[in-house]
């Protein structure tokens, strides 16, 4: 009996633990099929971490070795400073094997609670940005319009005006502002993700960008969603892109976080990677695949 009493205890609420989890392989990095006459490159290429509630890493590889590590305001890159003799290699390959965590607003109440509800720098995720332009009268209109009777309801309203007012749109203007693109109704994954952000902002609402995977979207992987911060439950992550068919607050552990910086100085404001060169020109051609692969998979 004491033993059927010792196996209820632990393996039942380890079972249930596990179904908020997802084993994935990422595979990132760079193709490097025409470097001849390259007298140098050097890349700084983003590479996933550990993030407490969200995702935690496995087992990671990295070729060629990488120069150093860069840790900067809650990211990690890997810095590669090529030669013509190591440029032989033709690619950089970034690997990894990350758990994924169910983290969403439903996850969060069910739970009690946050786990981070740390509200240091949040005054960074008020501010008006380059085209996140929350004092803007057009947007500050449309916000007025999206209060509600308290910070999650308020971030309800704004995301259901989002999904419902902007279009799918793969081939728009690039980098277009929150105005313009709540002006014409359509954009793409970020574009969805920036009017939200500079909505909520504009009702006072700390928000911000994610940058990183998901299994999720057929056309790539790279995607980017958004969080706002909620003073009783902490940061809270949504997918504004109306094609997600999501709901406000659910969302699968298909998403593989990378970066909450905005306009990367690193990397000169791209994701998820910036490379310079000497010499001539290099090809270069991005690749990025993510799969669910099992506990005892690996590489």
């Amino acid at each position: 009996m004491k033993k059927l009493v010792f196996f209820l205890l632990i393996f039942v609420p380890l079972w249930l633990w596990g179904q908020d989890e997802k084993y994935v392989l990422l595979t990132a990095g760079l193709e490097l099929p025409d470097t001849k006459g390259t007298e140098r490159l050097v890349v700084h290429h983003l590479i996933p971490d550990d993030l407490e509630g969200r995702q935690k890493i496995k087992k990671m590889s990295i070729t060629p070795e990488p120069q150093r590590i860069i840790h900067m305001d809650g990211a990690r890159y890997a810095e590669f400073d090529l030669l013509p003799d190591t440029l032989l290699s033709k690619r950089i390959e970034i690997k990894a094997i990350l758990i994924l965590y169910q983290r969403d607003l439903k996850t969060i109440e069910d739970k009690g609670g946050s786990i981070q509800l740390d509200s240091t720098g949040l005054e960074r995720y008020l501010l008006e940005e380059k085209n996140i332009e929350k004092d803007d009268p057009y947007i500050m209109e449309v916000a007025s319009k999206l209060k509600g009777k308290n910070t999650v309801k308020t971030a309800e309203n704004i995301y259901n005006y989002v999904r419902s007012n902007i279009k799918y749109f793969r081939y728009g203007p690039s980098n277009p502002s929150a105005r313009y693109i709540l002006k014409q109704g359509k954009g793409d994954f970020a574009d969805f993700s920036i009017s939200f952000v500079a909505l909520c902002r504009s009702l006072s609402i700390p928000a911000r960008m994610v940058y990183g995977y998901s299994s999720f979207w057929a056309e790539t992987p790279r995607h980017q969603w958004a969080e706002f911060y909620d003073e009783g439950l902490g940061w809270i992550p949504v997918e504004p892109t109306v094609d997600s068919g999501k709901k406000f607050n659910v969302l699968e552990n298909k998403y593989i976080y990378m970066s909450y910086i905005y306009q990367d100085k690193l990397l000169k404001g791209s994701f998820p990677y910036y490379y310079r060169y000497q010499g001539k020109a290099p090809g270069v051609k991005e690749f990025s695949d993510v799969k669910r692969v099992t506990v005892d998979w690996s590489f």
